[in-house]
């Protein structure tokens, strides 16, 4: 018997402005300004998967908070590992952690668009490992519910600790990524001693208001899935949250070139993508 695969239905920029102005008009929620390719794939992606005809359908069935909640884990990306893209790491463990904690008792550090916390994760680990997690004040935040609940398990697939621990030793980290985790069955249990200092909330990006000062920021391969007005407006909202002389992270394919937060952020590495402000 061959199975029928999920179909493709295939939308159009008239149709995805009746999607936006549903999910407008219903939840107050903005998508408007994200990338109309990735947005167009994902609500694609989304009738093929529910089996729905057109967006009309979608339109219909969006009238229910359920509904959009689905929709919008199906619709945000969620893409994230332990350590990923190494060299960064390298650069906060080598360079940039330890000038922070140099010249402030208690540092804050902000994930925007945490995910299920792998980064959050690692951030903790690397903190435990230079001697400044007691000194740290950590929020962690993503637009997801689902993600922010599974951030703050600290549980993982047991099956992906290969490719954790390969990124792990590739960021310069010494020690034994396996001495934070337990084995659960298929999964691993890292130690929650390691995010006790972790503030876990939902945040949206593009509507919610800045809620305290950083003086490291990470957000990071998001701004590729929005338009440059929107990268704007998120850009200007974590250059209002940092602190003078503070950091900012972005994505390895990320820039701040076309923005007006070049203006007071200098590139302290161009590779990784870290920014430091310069005046307020």
């Amino acid at each position: 018997m061959i199975m029928e695969l999920d179909k493709t239905v295939p939308v159009t920029e008239s149709d995805l402005g009746k999607v936006v102005a549903t999910v407008r008009r219903n939840f107050g929620f903005e998508f408007g300004d994200y990338a109309i390719s990735s947005f167009k794939r994902r609500v694609e992606r989304y009738l093929g998967l529910k089996g729905m005809q057109d967006v009309n359908d979608l339109c219909l069935a969006l009238r229910s908070r359920d509904v959009f909640d689905e929709f919008l884990k199906e619709i945000t990306v969620n893409t994230t590992e332990l350590f990923r893209d190494p060299g960064m790491w390298g650069v906060l463990r080598e360079k940039i952690l330890p000038k922070l904690f140099k010249k402030n008792d208690r540092v804050s550090i902000w994930h925007a668009a945490c995910s299920s916390g792998e980064e959050t994760m690692s951030m903790a680990i690397t903190l435990k490992e230079l001697g400044f997690l007691d000194r740290a004040d950590i929020v962690a935040t993503d637009i997801n519910e689902d993600m922010v609940k599974q951030a703050q398990s600290g549980l993982y697939m047991a099956w992906r600790m290969r490719g954790y621990e390969k990124n792990y030793k590739e960021s310069g980290a010494s020690g034994d990524l396996s001495k934070h985790y337990d084995m659960v069955g298929s999964k691993v249990q890292f130690d929650m001693n390691l995010i006790k200092n972790v503030q876990y909330k939902t945040f949206d990006l593009v509507l919610d208001t800045q809620f305290k000062k950083f003086d490291l920021v990470l957000i990071r391969n998001v701004l590729i899935y929005f338009n440059m007005d929107l990268q704007e407006k998120v850009l200007s909202g974590i250059n209002n949250a940092l602190n003078p002389k503070g950091y900012l992270v972005l994505g390895a394919q990320e820039s701040i070139n076309w923005h007006k937060a070049n203006d007071n952020l200098m590139a302290i590495n161009n590779q990784f993508k870290v920014y430091k402000k310069m005046r307020d």
